[in-house]
């Protein structure tokens, strides 16, 4: 199950990363742009930071949806998207999905199947 885990884990990464370099500008910002606190700018020479994260809070303002990744309820990184970029990141990781459970010919369960799974054991 580890390796099923891991799996999903470095393929969901990889098409995030896909979908998110497509989507941003090819070059870091210049002194003369702007900065969000917290916002993080990445080096052209330096890898991405790889996030684990094992649950999520979803919120949506006017203009963009915003990812809270989290690690045993506790936050641990955000993501801030565009509805177009994100229906086209929902859209493909269900592709990634559905592929992986064709390909392994086993079904992923949610996070509520699980917990339903274990309330109707106890």
């Amino acid at each position: 199950m580890i390796c099923l885990h891991k799996a999903l884990t470095l393929a969901a990464s990889k098409l995030l990363t896909a979908v998110m370099a497509e989507q941003a500008p090819q070059s870091s910002p210049q002194s003369h742009e702007k900065v969000e606190v917290g916002q993080v700018v990445p080096s052209p020479n330096e890898p991405i930071p790889l996030i684990y994260f094992n649950g999520f809070k979803l919120n949506f303002g006017s203009g963009d949806i915003t990812f809270t990744l989290r690690v045993d309820n506790q936050n641990m990184a955000a993501l801030k998207g565009s509805y177009t970029v994100v229906k086209t990141l929902s859209q493909a990781l269900s592709k990634l999905i559905d592929d992986f459970e064709r390909i392994t010919n086993h079904n992923v369960m949610t996070s509520q199947e699980v917990q339903n799974a274990i309330k109707a054991s106890q």
